[in-house]
């Protein structure tokens, strides 16, 4: 399996739930929107990376 698809799959698996859990125990539900936009900076970045190669 492609590196990108294992790292995809453990964001969504493990990762997620594990964090939105914590978010939403410490009455921190606004952080996730931050963690979330930059997520999505993070993994566009990414794919620009590659189609650049």
């Amino acid at each position: 399996m492609n590196r990108w698809i294992d790292i995809v799959i453990f964001m969504l698996v493990i990762a997620f739930p594990v964090v939105m859990t914590w978010l939403l125990v410490t009455d921190r539900l606004e952080l996730w929107f931050y963690l979330s936009l930059h997520g999505t900076i993070l993994c566009a970045l990414e794919i620009v990376k590659k189609l650049e190669h």
